[in-house]
């Protein structure tokens, strides 16, 4: 039987919040003029966009010559795509993850760089394509078939960079009785971002729960600008809000506090909803006192710039 391959290191690595990169998306919310958050401002999508392991990944999944071609191109943030390709590449990768169990990582770690690239012909199938790639890695992930730690940090980097893309899944007219709703996702990435849960301290759980906070970030740079009328906090909003100031208290590791300071600040300074974000996080009384563990700068700042938001 073949032997089992070392795992692909975590993309996630010490990934710097605030670097600008080709495919990170500035926020489009304008900045507060009465309440100064310049590192919340500053924050960009957090994308997952190392392209140093694909000649590795691409090396176990030993593709045909056309796919092999395909894939290869990932390791070129610059070149250019046609949109059939981009498809063959999400189909050829599902079936990968679908049949392939000793070599879901490699094909996880390819396509978290699959979904943030772009054609010069989009058309409907692009995000058709991007839509049914994140429905089965957030199955995947939902129904637990995903046994490696280090695995499910990979499949949080896929969701977390589609959704961080310029093409965002449609989480909302997905048909089909596997269908997944964004809601689900966050529920559970906030409980594979849980500090309080055993093993917590691994370094491998670490990764974990920084690639789930990731997710949660970019799912609140989504939500917290959704276009519906009125003021009301939907249901994601909600349980980002609530979820990430029960973890920040407990959690250790400073990537993930970050993200989920981040992840707040994003839904309090919104300007739709921040105001009722705010008065909901009073009323329950979820921060009396410091929300962050530990003396990193930037954490401190962005705690300190949460706190400004909660006055």
């Amino acid at each position: 039987s073949p032997s089992v391959a070392t795992p692909v290191a975590n993309p996630w690595a010490n990934i710097p919040a605030a670097k600008s990169t080709a495919s990170a998306q500035p926020s489009s919310l304008p900045k507060q003029t009465s309440r100064a958050t310049p590192l919340l401002d500053k924050q960009t999508a957090l994308l997952s966009t190392d392209t140093g392991v694909v000649k590795i990944c691409i090396d176990r999944l030993k593709p045909d010559q056309e796919h092999n071609e395909y894939l290869s191109k990932l390791a070129d943030t610059e070149a250019l795509w046609m949109q059939k390709n981009i498809n063959s590449l999400h189909q050829y990768l599902r079936t990968v993850i679908e049949n392939d169990t000793q070599n879901i990582s490699s094909a996880l770690m390819l396509l978290r760089l699959v979904v943030l690239r772009q054609s010069l012909n989009s058309d409907v199938s692009s995000n058709e394509e991007q839509s049914q790639s994140t429905q089965l890695v957030a199955n995947l992930l939902m129904e637990d078939k995903l046994k490696s730690l280090a695995t499910r940090s990979m499949a949080w980097c896929v969701l977390s960079n589609a959704i961080g893309s310029t093409q965002p899944p449609d989480w909302e007219n997905c048909v089909g009785n596997d269908c997944v709703k964004l809601t689900q996702v966050i529920d559970l990435a906030l409980s594979n971002s849980d500090p309080n849960k055993d093993g917590a301290s691994s370094p491998k759980d670490v990764s974990l729960r920084q690639s789930a906070a990731a997710f949660l970030y970019n799912s609140a740079r989504i939500v917290s600008d959704d276009g519906n009328d009125g003021t009301e906090l939907s249901e994601g909003m909600m349980s980002i809000l609530l979820g990430c100031f029960e973890h920040l208290p407990e959690e250790t590791d400073v990537i993930t506090s970050k993200r989920h300071h981040m992840a707040v600040g994003q839904l309090l300074k919104s300007h739709k909803f921040g105001e009722t974000a705010v008065e909901l996080v009073k009323d329950l009384g979820l921060v009396d006192g410091e929300t962050s563990i530990g003396t990193n700068d930037e954490l401190a700042g962005l705690a300190k710039e949460v706190a400004v938001l909660l006055n």
